[in-house]
């Protein structure tokens, strides 16, 4: 059975690590949208003076933006980025558990407030610096209690 040919942007969610190289992950925070997760690479001009026609190129390194993400501003969604005071794993879900494709990235957080205006909502942006790009992840890996290590009698070790 084939796939959707196309997602709504419905069913996204931002998710963060417990820990600096956490894989347990929990829901942060609603989201309004988020930036391209990637970008163009440089371009980089190697023609030499053989050429006959066209210009030649390599690509270059690609440059990594930072990731901003808008949000309603509540003081609980402040507090929760607030909150985070080291570098975290970050993940873009798309579909209810990333049945659609995760996108995950590594950086420190920050957020600020939005301006606002007459008959407006208050909006917050979330801020990621990534280390690196984007890295995109099929799923969620499934985990099962199979999957821990046991003793001899079959008792769940500690980790």
């Amino acid at each position: 059975m084939a796939g959707p040919i196309a997602l709504q942007t419905q069913k996204t969610y931002l998710y963060v690590s417990d820990s600096t190289e956490g894989n347990n992950f929990t829901k942060l925070i609603d989201i309004k949208d988020f930036p391209d997760l990637g970008g163009e690479p440089a371009k980089i001009e190697v023609t030499t003076l053989s050429a006959e026609r066209y210009k030649q190129y390599i690509a270059g390194l690609q440059d990594v933006e930072n990731f901003s993400l808008k949000a309603n501003y509540t003081k609980a969604n402040w507090e929760k980025i607030e909150a985070i005071k080291d570098v975290r794993k970050f993940q873009l879900r798309i579909g209810e558990n990333g049945e659609h494709g995760i996108f995950e990235l590594k950086g420190p957080v920050m957020c600020y407030k939005n301006g606002a205006s007459p008959d407006g909502v208050h909006e917050m942006t979330v801020v990621i610096t990534p280390e690196n790009g984007a890295v995109y992840k099929s799923s969620v890996a499934a985990f099962s209690i199979n999957d821990m290590r046991k003793d001899e009698n079959g008792r769940l070790l500690e980790e």
